[in-house]
């Protein structure tokens, strides 16, 4: 469906990444970002979508969030 086989366990952290999604949503940004941090740690891409999505929409301008989003050196 998302291409990737249904016995890998963390499909790249897709899940997590919508686990993101759904407490932004829900208006707990802590969570959302931790999540996010999560996502990526099982190989989720990075990527400028972040500011996009309108999911995530309610993250902007949380500094956490923001810091996130810098590019790393």
């Amino acid at each position: 469906m998302f291409g990737f086989a249904a016995g890998q366990p963390y499909r790249y952290g897709a899940a997590t990444r919508w686990r993101a999604s759904i407490a932004a949503e829900l208006g707990d940004p802590d969570d959302a970002k931790a999540f996010l941090h999560e996502a990526y740690r099982q190989g989720y891409r990075y990527g400028l979508w972040l500011r996009h999505r309108e999911q995530l929409r309610s993250l902007q301008g949380y500094p956490p969030f923001e810091r996130f989003m810098q590019p790393k050196e």
